[in-house]
């Protein structure tokens, strides 16, 4: 098996090597960096000329700022003061100098050459003198020629010298003005070198040539490619002189990476290139992209130029080419100057020829012979270069196939015209069916050697235009020239990517690399990259091994280096990855075996920061120990990547996943033969359907999850997290397994949360079934679609917001925190905006934008809120501000802001650098399709404040970054802070129609850049909670919160003031509600059926509705304050509709202290703790009894009793009813033997109230109370007490004039009023008139000795006269 080693700076490889090993050994190249370093070569007498030297090298110069004027030096032994000049050969800005001392060094001479444009490009450079003549050669021709001699413009005839002067390379002086870049094969001889001996220096880098090492006169020759240690090594070594003179050149002040070790390539060439042997690139670059050409297939292709740009100007040139074609016929175009007349073309005539061609300066080629002799249309690659000397005949024109030169023909008298106007490949005869790549456009003509050397890639100077044609796809081909870009637009013609097929072991060692094909990089055996060694150019890298293999492109675990485009597993056996790796856009199989084989403690990358990658193959991790890792990342969390294979049991050992989105779905980690596994995720990640099998691991590590398939687990779901779920959701029972999460968002389907320990549910949209009997005491649970309960459930907070709909049905729902019906989601009611009106939303006028508000880096900055849009289908012109900063009509003021806005169909971020302008992120932005109508999501906008320089503003969407931009270093804070819309009149500035149809349930504005952690800690919290958060969201920090919890007026409440400017007027930040267009929400419907709401929490919690919202049975528990807050009217009540059971205390809200509960359904329990008698409803305001049967109140205390609607009232123990009992028309209060203390009885017409055998007190308060009857009214009694709050204070009868009533019982402490009738059927005591108009009529049993009147037992308040005469004077009135 023999080998292929390839050195020196260059070469190429190409077709079918057979078994050889091929290894890649290549001269580095020193860099010079500019500040101090250079090589000192001592001062050797070899050096001292006088007369007739010569001076050459190659170099390359990295400074742009050169061009400004700067000296860099390449060869000097020179020194700018007296006796010291002697010679030295440098840049100066864009010109070449070589200058050299006379006059005992006290004066100098120069000659010069512009390098505009060409200096940062690889050119040999060569200056010699010669008795006064002066000669600068550049790419080995001849450019600046003086006579400073006797015959000459000056009498120079030798050049100082002076022994004691270093020669140094790269600086003169010591090191000052030193070089930047890089230096090759630096040459001086003490004899003044031929044109020829130019020429063959300027052929190729360190040229193996007579003119190399022993040669007469060379007296200093240093490669600069390597460096020996005897010098102390590492940037202090030498540089071996090989002129035989050993004038070693000794590195001075060289630090770090000084060799670049990629200067040099070997081109791969041939469509596809393959060895069965080992390919080791030990030093140097294996370029694969030289596999990608043009491919013409002669049916109208072809490339040109835009228009008729001078390509080739008057001046001797030389076009080359690779060729690949068979028998292309005759009056082919190969190519053309793009404008016809005059101008060059090079074309094939009768299949079996090649020429050049001008319309009026003759023509002439190689004819069938030759062609036949060089093999040109043999269909194999061949080089070709034309040399065409301006005006010169046929013998100066010579044509070059694969670097030898051919005999030509003359087909028509040469005396050439070489300007080329524009160029055009293809075309003009006829379409060439061919295939071509690098074409490169000289202006000078080269020499045979420099010929040589462009064929086998060891000629480094760039062509003035050069169209390599490996950029493998699209239609252009970019001119990467020293001149004006002269882009090809490409018709019709293809680009074809070759494969470099390597069936042995691959190794790129430390000091290599290996520049991918654009095609295929074929591999089948073992594979081994060093750090930073690979470059994938978008090709793919295929393997294809029969048996097991291992590859390692990464140089470490991590996977940081070497990444790779796509990878495809063609392979019969186990690929197996034993570093990490990068793959940027895709990862999948064709045929073989699909398994590729991850190992633990690894980390495989998809993607880049700016694009995702897919894999449509399996990874299975399988290498490693069963507790280990093998991480999977998305290398962007806004460009996940995507994985839709994942078979039932991928896991050996457990997997970490950040930034994945699976599409597929995932039915069992791994199989129980393997034992259970985890998988962790370490960034956000979305999936399909997900099952978590009994003792498997879904650890969400504080991260977002999003599952658009159903969840179920009956194992481990830990570490805290976000999850979003599109469709059912179970998280199991298992036994003996764990839970740990945070919030749970869903958008539809079966709701089987088992576990107890979430932070947060949020049933978002859609309709789900809550299943079984479910305790959450401390879990808040959102509704923002459609909630059905199945079973009993207990929750911590219960939101119901605007638009959706908790069905009860027959259920227990207990509430261990607030019960929120009342159209809020995070506060107790929403922002409701039309989109009808120019000016709607809410505005802080008090945020007015002063110098304190300028955001300069010191800190961050937060807009967020929550929104529901009724209808995302904009339009143009109609945009949307959500919230932020805007601009002002005030003119004298910061006129722009920041904030969040939607604009042209996206949701997108605008910030202002000052107070003229502002940028309307399109970079940072997404479609407003990302969103759905009529479902609450989560917006914010963040900036960086760790980088003042290049801060980042970053665009949120429910807690997952969607967008990043750069480019804010200072945000003005605008005019008003505004909410939905643009709340102020600012026609005159175009700002109409910025308005938002749907709801805001909250908005804040921070000083603090929130993290996506933060953000989502916080995104189900009112002001109240996000102050107790301990994930670092800063309370001093807030400058607005405005959550919207008044549900009425105009007004809207900052919570946080906290943050406001270190100065400036800003004390009140309250919003205020456009009074156009924009409303307060409708509540959340709470379809109660039979349900039973239970108010359960230990200490105080509320009821937020609006007024007469309703629920079914509603119990409070022992221990609990609950609290009913009509946030729309202060005096709203409840409406309860089944059983009402209070066993500790309910009472209205501060903000809503006149508000009560209405009975609204007859025969339903109504009961209150036996230990809260007094206390349980004492504070609340009151109670209706609004329905036409009968209601038993038991024995408590009540302020207002009103009964309504024909109902009846029993009271089952004695009531204290502190400030009215009012029993309106058509309904009946019986007091049924209790003792009924009131402050006000007031008894309307039609209404009936039962006193028999009952004892009516007015004992609440010394002042006020009253007895007010309707004379209309029924009052029953028998054996009744009515007695008022004492004799010094009486309490007042009030009776209509028209009629009276009659107590068959005791009265005490009353006062009648004037014009009212009583009659008492007992005794009357303490009681007194208002006047004389008022009478008590007064009957007791003491006066009828004889028993003749009976008054009847039933206490049915009648009498019974058995001898009518006892009343003559008709003085007892019957009814």
């Amino acid at each position: 098996m023999s080998t292929i080693n390839i050195t020196g700076t260059g070469g190429i490889i190409e077709g079918n090597l057979g078994t050889a090993n091929v290894n890649v050994n290549l001269d580095r190249s020193l860099m010079f960096d500019g500040t101090n370093d250079f090589i000192d070569c001592g001062t050797d007498t070899d050096h001292d000329f006088t007369d007739h030297f010569t001076l050459a090298c190659w170099a390359k110069n990295d400074n742009a700022t050169t061009t400004g004027g700067d000296r860099e030096h390449l060869i000097a032994k020179y020194e700018g003061s007296n006796d010291k000049r002697i010679f030295r050969l440098y840049l100066h800005g864009s010109t070449l100098r070589f200058g050299v001392g006379y006059n005992s060094g006290n004066s100098s001479v120069e000659i010069t050459h512009s390098m505009t444009g060409l200096a940062e490009h690889w050119n040999h450079y060569a200056a010699s003198f010669d008795g006064g003549v002066m000669k600068l050669y550049v790419n080995g021709v001849l450019v600046t020629n003086t006579d400073n001699g006797p015959s000459g413009t000056n009498t120079l005839s030798a050049i100082h010298a002076n022994n004691a002067i270093e020669l140094e390379i790269g600086a003169y002086q010591s090191g000052n003005h030193t070089w930047t870049g890089q230096i090759a094969d630096v040459r001086i001889y003490n004899a003044v070198l031929t044109n020829a001996n130019i020429q063959l220096l300027a052929s190729k880098i360190n040229t193996d040539s007579s003119l190399g090492a022993g040669t007469t006169n060379l007296k200093g020759y240093w490669k600069l490619n390597n460096e020996t240690a005897s010098g102390g090594g590492s940037g202090t070594g030498f540089i071996v002189d090989e002129s035989g003179t050993v004038n070693q050149g000794t590195l001075t002040n060289f630090s770090g990476t000084y060799w670049d070790y990629d200067a040099y390539s070997v081109d791969v060439y041939d469509n596809s290139t393959t060895t069965d042997g080992t390919f080791t690139v030990t030093q140097g670059k294996v370029e694969g992209k030289a596999l990608s050409h043009l491919t013409f297939d002669g049916s109208n292709d072809y490339a040109v130029t835009s228009d008729d740009t001078v390509i080739i100007d008057d001046v001797d040139s030389t076009i080359a080419f690779w060729y690949k074609g068979a028998s292309p016929g005759s009056g082919k175009t190969i190519m053309e100057s793009r404008a016809t007349a005059n101008d060059g073309l090079i074309y094939t005539r009768l299949g079996t020829e090649l020429r050049y061609y001008t319309s009026a300066s003759g023509e002439f080629g190689l004819d069938a012979s030759e062609v036949t002799a060089c093999g040109l249309y043999d269909d194999e690659w061949h080089h070709v270069a034309f040399v065409l000397e301006h005006g010169g005949n046929l013998a100066a024109q010579r044509v070059y196939v694969d670097g030898v030169s051919r005999t030509l023909t003359e087909v028509s008298t040469v005396s050439l015209d070489v300007t080329w106007r524009g160029f055009k490949v293809g075309g003009q005869l006829g379409y060439i069916n061919a295939e071509l790549r690098d074409i490169k456009v000289f202006d000078y003509p080269l020499s045979a050697d420099q010929a040589s050397s462009l064929y086998s890639n060891t000629y480094p100077q760039t062509a003035k235009h050069y169209w390599k044609f490996d950029e493998g796809t699209g239609a252009s081909a970019k001119d990467s020239g020293t001149a004006t870009d002269q882009d090809l637009t490409i018709n019709g013609a293809t680009y074809t990517n070759g494969t470099l097929d390597l069936d042995g072991t691959l190794t790129i060692a430390a000091n290599g690399t290996l520049s991918a094909p654009r095609g295929d990089l074929s591999l089948a055996a073992a594979t081994t990259f060093a750090a930073n060694t690979f470059v994938h150019n978008n090709g793919r890298v295929v393997v294809t091994n029969a048996g097991t293999v291992e590859y390692r492109f990464s140089s470490d675990n991590a996977g940081s280096d070497n990444p790779l485009y796509d990878f495809q597993n063609q392979a019969a056996g186990q690929v197996r990855f034993l570093t990490g790796y990068i793959i940027e856009n895709s990862h999948s199989h064709s045929g073989g075996n699909s398994n590729n084989y991850l190992t633990s403690n690894r980390t495989y990358n998809y993607g880049t920061t700016s694009s995702a990658a897919s894999v449509t193959t399996l990874l299975r991790s399988v290498v490693g120990t069963a507790s280990s890792y093998a991480n999977i990342y998305g290398v962007s969390s806004l460009y996940p990547v995507t994985i839709s294979v994942w078979d039932d049991t991928p896991l050996y050992t457990n997997v970490g996943l950040k930034n994945v989105n699976v599409t597929t779905n995932i039915t069992q980690f791994a199989s129980t033969s393997n034992g259970n596994r985890t998988v962790r995720l370490d960034g956000d990640c979305e999936f399909d359907a997900v099952t978590v099998d009994s003792g498997d691991t879904l650890d969400l590590n504080g991260q977002r999850a999003e599952f658009s398939g159903n969840f179920t687990s009956t194992g481990n779901v830990n570490g805290g997290g976000l999850i979003f779920a599109g469709g059912d959701y179970s998280d199991g029972n298992g036994s003996g397994n764990s839970f740990t999460s945070k919030t749970l968002v869903m958008d539809g389907g079966y709701c089987n949360p088992v576990q107890t320990t979430w932070e947060n549910i949020f049933l978002r949209s859609g309709t789900h079934t809550i299943g079984g009997v479910r305790t959450w005491t401390n879990t808040p649970l959102f509704v923002g679609g459609t909630t059905n309960f199945t079973s009993n459930n207990t929750w911590g907070n219960i939101t119901l917001a605007t638009g959706s709909t908790m069905n009860g049905n027959d259920d227990t729902i207990t509430c261990s925190g607030d019960f929120t019906t009342s159209g809020g989601l995070i506060g107790k009611s929403a922002m409701v905006v039309s989109g009808d009106n120019d000016y709607e939303g809410m505005s802080v006028t008090e945020l007015q934008a002063k110098g304190d508000w300028n955001f300069s880096g010191s800190e961050g900055l937060t807009i967020e809120g929550w929104f529901k849009f009724d209808d995302l289908d904009f339009g143009s012109g109609n945009d949307a501000i959500l919230a932020g900063h805007v601009r002002s009509g005030d003119t004298t003021g910061k006129r722009y802001g920041c904030g969040l806005q939607i604009m042209d169909d996206k949701v997108m971020a605008i910030a202002a650098n000052n107070d003229t302008a502002h940028t309307h992120f399109d970079n940072c932005s997404f479609p407003v399709t990302d969103m759905t109508a009529g479902k609450w999501h989560h917006l914010a906008m963040t900036v960086d404040a760790n980088d003042s320089s290049t801060p980042l503003t970053k665009l949120y969407l429910d807690g997952k970054l969607k967008a990043q931009v750069t480019g804010v270093t200072t945000v003005y804070f605008g005019y008003n802070f505004v909410v939905g819309g643009y709340a102020d009149n600012h026609d005159s500035q175009g700002w109409t129609n910025r308005r938002m149809d749907g709801c805001i349930a909250r908005a804040s504005c921070f000083r603090q850049e929130m993290t996506a952690a933060q953000l989502r800690s916080m995104m189900f919290t009112d002001y109240t909670a996000m102050a107790a958060l301990s994930s670092g969201v800063d309370e001093a920090k807030t400058v607005g919160w405005w959550q919207f919890d008044e549900g009425t007026g105009t007004a809207v409440d900052n919570k946080g003031t906290a943050g406001a400017p270190p100065s400036g007027d800003h004390s009140n930040f309250d919003g205020v509600i456009a009074s156009a267009g924009t409303t307060w929400a409708g509540a959340g419907t709470f379809t109660y059926g039979t349900s039973t709401l239970v108010m359960a929490k230990s200490g105080t919690q509320t009821i937020n509705c609006l007024a007469n919202s309703d629920v079914n049975n509603l119990t409070v528990n022992d221990g609990s304050t609950t609290q009913i807050h009509t946030i729309n009217n202060s005096a709203g009540r409840l409406d309860v509709f089944g059983n009402f059971i209070i066993n500790e205390k309910l009472k209205p809200h501060a903000d809503s202290n006149t508000s009560g509960v209405t009975i609204k359904t007859a025969d339903k329990t109504f009961s209150v703790g036996s230990d809260v008698k007094s206390t349980a409803i004492a504070e609340l305001y009151q109670i209706v009894i609004d329905h036409t049967g009968n209601t038993n109140i038991p024995e408590c205390q009540i302020k207002i009793l009103d009964l309504d609607n024909q109902s009846t009232v029993t009271a089952t123990g004695n009531l204290t009813v502190t400030t009215e009992l009012e029993v309106n028309s058509g309904t009946t209060f019986n007091a049924n033997t209790n003792t009924i203390n009131t402050k006000k009885l007031d008894t309307k017409s039609g209404s009936t109230t039962d006193l028999r055998n009952s004892n009516l007190t007015f004992k609440v308060t010394t002042s006020g109370d009253s007895m007010s009857i309707d004379p209309s009214s029924t009052i029953l009694s028998g054996n009744t007490l009515v007695e008022g709050f004492s004799v010094s204070s009486p309490t007042t009868l009030s009776v209509n004039s028209t009629g009276g009533i009659e107590i068959v019982g005791d009265v005490k402490f009353l006062k009648m009023q004037s014009g009212g009738d009583l009659t008492v059927i007992g005794s009357v005591v303490g009681c007194q008139f208002d006047d004389t108009t008022g009478n008590i009529r007064q009957w007791h049993h003491t006066l009828d000795t004889q028993q003749l009147l009976d008054a009847d037992e039933a206490g049915d308040d009648d009498l019974r006269l058995t001898k009518p005469a006892l009343d003559n004077a008709l003085e007892l009135m019957t009814k």
